[in-house]
């Protein structure tokens, strides 16, 4: 994969694995993860090079495996302990089947090589824009919780929203009265919701309420594989946007051409990292498919990379830019500006500044240093 990008295998490197555990001060729960932990564990890795420089990739893998089947720890043993060496035949099948690992590495060696240059991820990957539209993600609750964390959000400047929702049963009320709710009280600002694919059959017709409000588009209603119902729902005219179902190109190509979709979440590591985000994002403005960029709870580090896939000209719809310090009390990475309702896409050297030493050692709870070949 690296050599065909880069035309060259990179190494030998001294690779820094480390798992983190960051404090959150702001819990996001969701379908998925109905019960979050009170820390974000946080896989990164640090590369160095014969010359002594350092780049440094996020792995977005979540503390369970609800999301997907990666998980930090997971990465961290594997990272830890898989022969990355480019010696073994296998070696580029491990790192496809494990596409959260895959883009840590992918942005630590980005990181070296911007670095060294003097050139921004930004300008590297040519996007234009200077800022993007920030996006505040709330957290299942009661229609009071999260008509106060819109509140709090709309305080801070955002002007869009994406609100956690489930069916009834779960929520014990119906997507519709939050909805409603929130229009009535908020004026102007625009609301998006993730259901995580909870939504099924039997919950349908809530989903089908929506279409009627002014919910600016609809994540990840049903199960990835729920595909008639999903095509069902794109018809009706709701603006279904496909996350957990997009984890390729060819995947995508498929969605929409059987019109489960449209249009996209992009998530660099749920794709394999940076370069497979952009070949999806070339292809969706291509094809003029809308796509946003969304997130999975980053440091400031993956806030940066994400920030910059934000600023693609294929993102049209609002995504999930927002600053780390929004749910996490301390960070070792330097994070992203927000004023105005707008997020200052980054444009100093490599991927993100380096972090602070002394915060990412103090955070730190398992660490891994060893020579390594990366394929």
């Amino acid at each position: 994969m690296w050599r065909r990008r880069y035309g060259r295998a990179v190494g030998p490197l001294s690779l820094d694995v480390r798992l983190l555990s960051l404090p959150i001060s702001v819990a996001l729960t969701a379908a998925h993860d109905p019960v979050p932990d009170s820390n974000r564990l946080l896989t990164v890795v640090g590369i160095t090079d014969d010359d002594g420089d350092t780049g440094w990739g996020e792995c977005s893998a979540l503390n369970r495996p609800a999301y997907h089947q990666e998980t930090a720890e997971g990465v961290f043993g594997w990272l830890s302990t898989s022969p990355l060496h480019g010696a073994g035949a296998d070696t580029g099948d491990r790192l496809v089947d494990h596409p959260m690992a895959r883009a840590a590495l992918e942005m630590a060696e980005l990181d070296i090589r911007l670095k060294r240059t003097g050139i921004s991820l930004a300008s590297y990957l040519g996007v234009t824009r200077s800022e993007v539209p920030a996006g505040a993600v709330i957290s299942l609750g009661s229609i009071d919780a999260a008509l106060d964390a819109v509140a709090a959000r709309v305080r801070q400047g955002f002007t869009r929203v994406k609100v956690k929702v489930v069916p009834a049963e779960r929520a014990g009320f119906r997507p519709i009265e939050l909805i409603r709710a929130l229009e009535q009280k908020f004026t102007g600002l625009e609301v998006q919701a993730d259901a995580n694919g909870s939504f099924d059959r039997r919950s349908f017709d809530q989903a089908a309420e929506l279409v009627g409000t002014g919910l600016a588009a609809f994540e990840q209603p049903f199960a990835p594989e729920e595909l008639d119902l999903a095509t069902e729902l794109v018809g009706t005219g709701m603006c279904v946007v496909a996350d957990e179902a997009a984890t390729s190109r060819e995947q995508v190509q498929r969605l929409i051409d059987t019109g489960a979709c449209s249009a996209i979440a992009v998530k660099s590591s749920r794709l394999g990292g940076l370069f497979a985000a952009f070949e999806l994002l070339g292809w969706c403005e291509e094809q003029e498919i809308p796509a946003a960029a969304g997130g999975m709870l980053e440091s400031g580090l993956g806030r940066h990379a994400l920030a910059a896939v934000a600023a693609s000209d294929a993102c049209t719809i609002t995504g999930d830019v927002s600053p780390a310090r929004s749910w996490l009390t301390d960070d070792p990475w330097q994070d992203l500006r927000m004023h105005d309702g707008v997020i200052d896409v980054p444009h100093a050297k490599g991927v993100c500044p380096a972090p602070d030493q002394e915060v990412l050692d103090r955070y730190t709870i398992r660490r891994h240093q060893r020579k390594v070949r990366i394929p």
